[in-house]
């Protein structure tokens, strides 16, 4: 790379992982909350209620495909990187609160995946957490959210 306006990709890499271990250091000096306590007197906050998964039918549903494909981090750069209907990190979702959403989502990846729902409460198994919340949806198959 001659091109001095471009960023090697070690630099990117470096650049990103700064990020992170700037946002988790921001997360580790508050700690964690005791899951078994009941908010505890100085804490102010009430306990923690697991969500559970809703029953009522869905007022919004839609489909995800999860698949390989090309992105473009800047010009005269392309990486393979794995996609949700053909976007990194995957298209917005919105809603109203309160709507009980229902998304299909089909693996067509060469490997196990999963979606964690960032910024929703929604309950464990739904939570996409692979191996910890949820077991990866297999090559070929899908499996439905429903929160």
């Amino acid at each position: 790379m001659n091109d001095r306006s471009s960023v090697s990709r070690r630099r990117f890499l470096g650049a990103a992982s700064a990020a992170g271990i700037g946002a988790l250091a921001g997360c580790a000096a508050t700690g964690f909350p005791d899951p078994n306590s009941n908010g505890g007197s100085d804490s102010g906050a009430p306990p923690a209620t697991p969500r559970p998964t809703p029953d009522a039918p869905a007022d919004v549903t839609t489909t995800v495909m999860a698949a390989p494909g090309t992105v473009n981090p800047g010009p005269g750069a392309s990486a393979s990187n794995w996609l949700y209907d053909g976007e990194s990190p995957g298209a917005e979702l919105r809603v109203t609160e309160g709507d009980v959403v229902e998304a299909e989502v089909t693996n067509d990846l060469p490997e196990g995946t999963t979606v964690h729902w960032h910024g929703l409460p929604v309950a464990n198994p739904m939570d996409g957490v692979p191996n910890v919340t949820q077991d990866p949806i297999p090559p070929g198959e899908s499996f439905t959210y429903k929160f």
